[in-house]
């Protein structure tokens, strides 16, 4: 059975701010990830640039934005995405791009219920 549509939500991600090395593994947030030591402010992490992005999910749809580069990323890109009535919350996912990887290092995430 379908799910009825409830309308079409704008879903903004704008940026991130001070991400920070933390953690003994040198990790953004107190998560351990042994590749990301020796970041520092300017996002260098060992021999390459930090490179984050965001996948927004609301439902069973998910969109990504481009990679922004540096531990203060912005992306200022918008989603339209389906609302239905049984959908409650959009979920924002940070990851940091790692190069030649299926998988991307999961950073952190904020999940923000959509009332009618």
């Amino acid at each position: 059975m379908k799910d009825s549509v409830g309308g079409i939500l704008l879903v903004t991600a704008s940026l991130a701010s001070g991400l920070i090395k933390g953690g003994m593994r040198g990790s953004y947030s107190g998560r351990q990830n042994s590749s990301m030591r020796n970041a520092n402010l300017e996002g260098d992490v060992g021999d390459r640039v930090a490179q984050m992005f965001v996948e927004v999910e609301l439902g069973e749809l998910t969109r990504r934005t481009n990679v922004s580069v540096g531990l203060d990323p912005r992306w200022d890109t918008t989603f339209n995405m389906v609302l239905h009535e049984n959908t409650g919350v959009v979920k924002f996912n940070l990851y940091e791009w790692v190069s030649n990887n299926v998988k991307h290092d999961y950073i952190t995430s904020c999940d923000i219920k959509v009332l009618k």
